[in-house]
């Protein structure tokens, strides 16, 4: 800021002095005499000197009072904010490790300490993605988020066309899910849900844990403002335990990554793993992050209402010594075609229900030799196969899943 000077104004004084200066004259006046016997000469008069001219008194100046110039203010100097100071991350052997870690390894009971961990804080969210391909089939993704609490599990999955939202209450054994397609929504009661327990994702990550020849730490990083202890495989220790992850025959890749906080629960693991399966190969990979341990918020969403007066519920069981699949329908609004995929190690059918399906009906399912569907509503259809090993069935209303089930033989 630049300081404005104030220029004073000077006042001029003047003084004025009157001079008044008079000239005497004298007046000679000549008397003339008479003529006579001793006659008298006039003898002049005497001439009187000029009064003295008064002098006028000069006014006295007014000293101009002086503007007092203003002093400049004081520009206070900023405190200075001390910069903090970043506490240094702990090195191999001064990091906290929970039990099943160490600086030299990982075992299988490191599972117990991080769910253990997460349950006492009471909630957690895990987010996770991947993908799973085969040689000759779509790539099947993984975008999930789980808010896991005491009170339950409520989970979002992004399909793509449908993001579909699941509530599993802990007072309750129904999963109630919100299917929704933006301007369209459907509901759906399954039979199950996810506990706490399962939420977490305890079973995958063991068998990480036991997949994996897991060596000593690899470097001490930071993620989330916390210090992370990170862990690096590329080598299998059980091959078994990897093939459950991505399914196959035999296992031809296997990497992971494992990051543990001090606080006793993983913040992340991630792997990627190839395998054969018959004459195609399928890989898998998928990455998980723990966040908001302690922190999330779970409670009953605001649709759960409508999904148990709307959701689309069925029981369902294999019938006739493994020739058809029975749906019987105990809850949602009737719906006028259904598309069905029904699959087996015996074959396969495809094909769509065109007629009027309501609550209380009875679903036959089957197919034929030809992978074609075959279908009942409260009868056997007249053409079945007999299933072996398992049975896979979807059922859906045109984008919104119905029912997804798989039954081991």
């Amino acid at each position: 800021m630049h300081d404005t000077e104030s220029d004073g104004e000077e006042d001029e004084s003047f003084s004025r002095r009157a001079i008044l200066r008079s000239g005497g004259v004298l007046a000679a006046t000549a008397v003339a005499g008479c003529s006579g016997d001793g006659g008298d000469t006039d003898t002049p008069a005497a001439t009187d000197s000029p009064a003295p001219t008064p002098t006028a008194t000069a006014t006295p100046t007014e000293t101009p009072t002086a503007t007092p110039s203003p002093s400049p203010t004081a520009t206070e100097t900023p405190t200075a904010t001390p910069t903090p100071t970043e506490e240094p991350l702990p090195t191999v052997d001064e990091f906290e490790y929970a039990d099943g870690a160490s600086a030299d390894g990982l075992s299988a009971s490191l599972v117990s300490a991080h769910t253990g961990t997460i349950t006492d804080a009471g909630s957690v969210t895990i987010a996770e993605q991947g993908q799973r391909d085969r040689s000759n089939s779509p790539a099947s993704p993984v975008d999930v988020t789980r808010r896991v609490g005491s009170a339950g599990v409520l989970q979002e999955r992004d399909t793509g066309d449908v993001t579909e939202r699941l509530w599993a209450s802990t007072s309750e054994s129904d999963a109630f899910v919100q299917l929704d397609a933006g301007f369209e929504q459907r509901y759906r009661i399954d039979s199950s849900g996810p506990s706490p327990d399962q939420a977490l994702g305890a079973d995958r990550l063991e068998l990480l844990l036991r997949a994996g020849e897991w060596g000593g730490v690899t470097e001490i990083t930071e993620q989330n403002g916390r210090p992370v202890a990170e862990y690096v495989t590329s080598t299998a220790a059980h091959d078994q335990s990897a093939l459950r992850l991505v399914g196959g025959d035999s296992l031809d890749a296997f990497q992971a990554r494992i990051f543990l906080t001090q606080g006793g629960y993983l913040s992340r693991y991630e792997y990627d793993i190839t395998a054969t399966d018959g004459d195609q190969t399928v890989t898998a990979t998928r990455t998980a992050s723990f966040t908001g341990v302690g922190d999330t918020d779970v409670s009953q969403p605001d649709w759960y209402d409508t999904a148990v007066a709307e959701g689309y519920q069925f029981e369902a069981q294999i019938v006739e010594d493994n020739q058809a699949l029975r749906l019987d329908v105990t809850n949602g609004t009737p719906v006028e075609q259904l598309d069905v995929v029904l699959d087996s190690r015996s074959g396969h059918g495809r094909g769509s229900i065109s007629e009027s399906v309501s609550e209380g009906d009875t679903l036959y399912l089957s197919y034929t030799g030809d992978r074609t569907l075959t279908y009942g509503i409260n009868e056997l259809p007249d053409q079945t196969s007999t299933f072996e090993e398992f049975v896979f069935a979807e059922v859906r209303d045109g984008p919104f899943s119905l029912f997804d089930r798989f039954f081991r033989l």
